[in-house]
């Protein structure tokens, strides 16, 4: 998890856009929580851009943002069309504002927080007792410095000093106000909502970039600050990490794994383009198709689903519930790692092109459906195996195999629910984590991406991998240990050279 300063915006296009509700399933299973901490932003109506005929638009930045606005646009390679509004909010204020005092949550949303719940329960993911809208909102209320709303464009703060995590902050708000200026953030809503819920693309997987696209530009101003200024920062973030911890002591890890994982994963992404075509390839990847979850397990791969990806069969004795949505190689890894290794859910994440999935209802009882497309027939035999298992401590699932596609169908057990350990999870966020800093170190040594990320994928797939970067984490690797380390890395480049695709099933 982030520090507690770590800005998690409700004014992404994911909180505030009119057009969300689409989107309110399991969605690439990052985009889902974090809108339904923010659905009193999702009912703001679209504001007029005009007032008594004239542009609402400030002549001038706010003097206290018009420094870190100048900054970004050097950072980023774009210019604002023209400044923008930024409000100055105390708390509770605030709190409404951004929709996180869940004041303005109707039936409709309260339906679909229960329907994700049990989601969420049939996937192992929360314990049968897990309160998701309790746990979304104090989440929500506890990690969020300030957000930029697309729809009235204005940014809005938490708080009236201006420190300098709060000075970072904007710093990345900021680009959201440049994204949306060249862009239209709204667009690229709609476009990665639409292709969510029919093609298997992956409306999470754009926040990912969206927000990777804005981590980047907030830690290069960072660096940009002075020495002390940077530890100023260190002892604030640290002030908040300890305040946010304490607000969300009983939040499960898994929700905490949710509205960490486009700032954690979504820079690896966008630093493997950066390095491959610096910003243009960033704008490209923006504007370009919705791609699959697997930029989170793949750092730097943007790839479409492949076409005609085929949806879950519902049979005529099921029920529909719920608008389909996208299920891809990021929620495979986070759902099997849950009761398998990690290096295992890894590789079969890594054999996955793709998946769409159904909730569904079976003699009254919620369940939930995913079909997945695979690179081969033995990446579908590999992935059918890991599923089996993966089966066989869940309560009513099952597994099908037709050709290279696998289905999976996992039924909610209720108040039996066993949710995801903190340790499990934080086993899998380590390996993925490291899997794709190797391979950003590597892209940006001037390794082509695709051997880059074999590299990564050689060394997560080694013997002990887990252990041996706790152990280069805490610098308890000896001098010797750590040459051969480094022997191995490089005999991994070699034969990557040579085949991308090592590793691979």
């Amino acid at each position: 998890m982030p520090p507690g300063g770590r800005p998690h915006p409700p004014g992404t296009p994911w909180q505030s856009g009119g057009s969300s509700r689409s989107s309110g399933g399991l969605s690439g299973a990052i985009a889902a929580l974090i809108v339904i901490v923010a659905i009193g932003v999702l009912a703001i109506p679209v504001v007029s851009l005009m007032r008594g005929g004239e542009s609402f638009w400030p002549e001038n930045w706010d003097p206290r943002v018009a420094p870190i606005a100048q900054r970004d646009e050097q950072l980023r390679g774009l210019e604002f069309e023209h400044p923008v509004v930024v409000r100055f909010l105390p708390s509770k204020a605030f709190n409404a504002a951004a929709g996180t005092d869940g004041e303005s949550v109707g039936e409709f949303e309260r339906a679909e927080i229960a329907r994700q719940s049990a989601t969420f329960r049939a996937l192992g993911f929360i314990d049968g007792d897990v309160d998701l809208f309790d746990a979304t909102k104090q989440t929500g209320e506890a990690g969020v410095l300030a957000f930029y709303d697309f729809n009235k464009k204005e940014i809005v703060v938490r708080g009236t000093h201006l420190d300098i995590s709060h000075r970072a902050t904007l710093a990345h708000e900021l680009v959201h106000v440049l994204q949306d200026q060249h862009f239209d953030i709204r667009e690229i809503q709609r476009r990665a909502s639409a292709d969510d819920a029919r093609r298997g693309a992956s409306a999470g997987a754009m926040l990912a970039l969206i927000e990777g696209d804005a981590n980047r530009v907030e830690d290069a101003f960072l660096q940009g600050l002075s020495a002390a200024q940077r530890s100023q920062h260190d002892r604030e973030q640290e002030a908040l990490g300890r305040k946010f911890g304490e607000a969300t002591a009983g939040v499960p890890p898994f929700v905490r794994l949710l509205f960490s994982a486009p700032y954690e994963f979504g820079p690896p992404t966008i630093r493997m383009l950066i390095a491959d075509g610096g910003n243009r390839a960033v704008n490209t990847a923006l504007t370009g198709p919705t791609p699959t979850s697997a930029d989170f397990v793949q750092a730097g791969l943007i790839a479409p689903p492949p076409p005609n990806l085929p949806a879950p069969v519902i049979s005529a004795d099921e029920e529909v519930a719920g608008t389909p949505e996208s299920f891809g190689a990021f929620e495979l890894y986070i759902m099997l790692a849950t009761r398998d290794d990690p290096v295992t859910a890894l590789t079969a994440a890594d054999a996955i092109l793709g998946g769409r999935a159904q909730g569904l209802r079976r003699n009254s009882t919620y369940c939930y459906r995913a079909t997945l497309a695979t690179r081969s027939n033995g990446a579908a035999d590999f992935v059918a195996e890991a599923l089996q298992r993966w089966v066989r401590s869940a309560s009513a699932a099952f597994v099908t195999r037709d050709g290279t596609s696998v289905t999976f169908t996992a039924c909610d057990p209720g108040p039996k629910a066993v949710g995801a350990s903190k340790e499990k999870l934080e086993a899998a966020e380590i390996l993925l984590a490291a899997r794709s800093g190797i391979a950003v170190s590597a892209a940006e040594g001037g390794v082509p991406p695709a051997t880059a990320r074999c590299v990564a994928r050689l060394f997560a797939l080694g013997p002990g991998a887990i252990d041996l970067l706790k152990r280069v984490g805490s610098g308890s690797l000896p001098p010797a240990e750590l040459q051969q380390l480094r022997e191995q890395v490089q005999q991994q480049t070699l034969t990557c050279r040579e085949n991308p695709k090592a590793g691979l099933r």
